[in-house]
């Protein structure tokens, strides 16, 4: 199934476009704001040299009970470092989703609820303003992540 039969064949109007590009633009920044807070850089370099540390110690071992001791200490590292980064990743996007469901439903309000008709069960039905919102929330967060590297180049 081809990407343009997914996407829904409306016009789009300026206001529309605008405040899509806003959510997104806005949606980005925040989701990458506040990922960074939830998971900083320092917890990643925590987890390297951690891992980097159980991973020397389980091959300079020769006690297969040693081993296994570091090979479960590198699998709960592993497991709180994902969990943490997942968790700060659903907290991050919790506003753009809330804001775009708000926006989205008083659209659709606008529209009297009028829908392209009845989509098959089980098929992703994606608007163009769905599609905008993701580019714009993408280029949000990557002006994000520029402010934030060049305030980290910068002397204190």
């Amino acid at each position: 199934m081809e990407i343009a039969a997914l996407v829904e064949p409306q016009e789009m109007a300026l206001s529309e476009f605008l405040a899509t590009a806003g959510i997104g633009l806005a949606g980005g920044w925040l989701f990458y704001q506040i990922w960074r807070a939830l998971a900083p850089r320092a917890q990643a370099g925590e987890f390297g040299r951690h891992m980097i540390e159980q991973l020397r110690g389980m091959i300079g071992s020769e006690d297969p009970s040693e081993v296994f001791g570091h090979y479960r200490a590198l699998l709960l590292d592993l497991g709180r470092f994902a969990g943490r980064n997942l968790l700060a990743v659903l907290v991050a996007a919790a506003p753009l989703s809330v804001a775009w469901l708000l926006y989205d439903g008083l659209v659709l309000d606008a529209r009297s609820g009028a829908s392209s008709g009845a989509q098959p069960s089980g098929t992703v039905h994606l608007s163009s303003r769905e599609i905008y919102l993701c580019i714009f929330a993408t280029l949000g967060s990557l002006a994000a992540f520029g402010f934030y590297r060049l305030g980290q180049r910068r002397p204190a």
